[in-house]
């Protein structure tokens, strides 16, 4: 049988094995908050006092005019970026 077979019968193995040890978050648990977050470049000031808290078991949505600043809170927060003010958690 190949893995095709496999994945059109709906059997394949998982990708990774979950640890046995690991407990999914809880209900409402805070997984990722940025506060205060401050951003400026030469004549702009991109994030000012920007802020996002990710909750578990919920969806999210990060919208605004061109221009508002999503891009640039999603690179200080993945590190691209180095953010002038406020703090990061989680």
């Amino acid at each position: 049988m190949t893995s095709q077979d496999r994945h059109d019968r709906g059997d394949n193995p998982p990708l990774h094995k979950a640890d046995s040890n690991t407990q999914p978050p809880a209900r409402n648990e805070i997984l990722l908050e940025m506060r205060g977050v401050d951003k400026s470049f030469p004549g702009v000031k991109a994030l000012d006092n920007a802020g996002i808290t990710v909750k578990s078991y919920s969806v999210h949505a990060l919208m605004g005019e061109n221009g508002a600043g999503k891009s640039t809170l999603l690179k200080c927060l993945f590190g691209i970026y180095q953010q002038d003010a406020g703090n990061r958690y989680g």
